[in-house]
């Protein structure tokens, strides 16, 4: 179970990461660039219902849909900072279909173009 091995060695490091969301984060890995699990599938690997999913969700104030524009947004953000990938090939990273929707989704994240934001990083 890739949810079991990778939390047991993160909550070595730092047991605060026994949260919800770290959990569900770590369920999601780092490879997006095929969609992220559905909320079904998620509730399935956590071995909860998605009725409880939901509800401890709620409880905390987290909503799925956050946890994944969180992810997409650090993923873009370090991908372009610290790669040499283009634009397009972020894009398709992130699971975006286009380039396109991928440039108007990051220029509303970060009122710039993921070029501009490239390049004003040090």
């Amino acid at each position: 179970d890739v949810y079991k091995r990778q939390a047991n060695f993160y909550t070595l490091l730092w047991p605060s990461l026994e949260t919800l969301e770290v959990k569900i984060r770590l369920l999601i890995g780092e490879d997006i660039s095929q969609g992220f699990p559905s909320f079904e599938t998620l509730a399935k690997q956590m071995t909860l219902s998605p009725a409880t999913l939901s509800r401890r969700l709620q409880e905390q104030g987290i909503h799925y849909q956050n946890i994944k524009d969180d992810i997409r947004r650090e993923t873009a953000e370090a991908l372009l900072m610290h790669s040499k990938l283009s634009i397009k090939d972020i894009a398709f990273r992130l699971g975006f279909q286009d380039s396109s929707a991928f440039s108007k989704t990051f220029k509303n994240w970060y009122s710039m173009t993921a070029s501009e934001y490239r390049h004003k990083q040090p």
